[in-house]
């Protein structure tokens, strides 16, 4: 693929970000498999309980869906 990132990592067509939520903390992962890449985010008193979303870009098009809906 064309696209990169700034830090000029090459986005994979499929990008996974998953979403959880510990105490007062919620976290974001955003990860893909080829070139392995993780980046983490985390943020206080958030609302999200547990959630992952697929984001799959195919040059044409992209689609965000729910792993189950796949």
């Amino acid at each position: 693929m064309n696209q990169e990132r700034e830090s000029n990592i090459k986005l994979d067509y499929l990008q996974i970000f998953e979403f959880s939520q510990d105490n007062n903390c919620s976290k974001v992962i955003h990860r893909q498999e080829q070139p392995l890449f993780i980046d983490e985010y985390s943020f206080k008193k958030g609302v999200v309980k547990q959630l992952r979303i697929w984001v799959i870009d195919d040059g044409g098009q992209i689609v965000m869906l729910l792993p189950e809906e796949y």
